[in-house]
């Protein structure tokens, strides 16, 4: 049991994984995995919150509208939410990637 835990000490040193090359890398994963959650909340409340809601919000605000608005629907589709998602992964993860390349540049020069 000792061996396997000093071969596995071993292999996740420093000298193996080398640490300024890993970090930005897991911070731009993390980036972009927010930046794809965040289009996705967003996604979803513009498709199918918003549709729900609006003719409430119509109603309240318009005095014409004596007899009420109607009825409506809303609908979430997968596909779309996938393609979103991918997109706003690549921005987040290429963002936060670049911002990390400026900021070395500028300790260089």
């Amino acid at each position: 049991m000792g061996a396997a835990l000093m071969r596995t000490a071993h292999l996740l040193s420093d000298r193996d994984i080398d640490v300024e090359i890993f970090v930005p890398y897991a911070k731009a994963v993390i980036a972009g995995f927010a930046a794809a959650l965040l289009a996705c909340v967003i996604w979803v409340a513009a498709t199918f919150v918003l549709p729900l809601m609006l003719p409430m919000v119509i109603e309240r605000l318009s005095p014409a509208t004596v007899g009420g608005v109607g009825m409506s629907v809303a609908y979430i589709s997968i596909g779309p939410l996938v393609l979103i998602a991918i997109i706003a992964f690549a921005a987040g993860f290429t963002w936060r990637l670049r911002k990390h390349r400026r900021a070395s540049r500028r300790e260089i020069g």
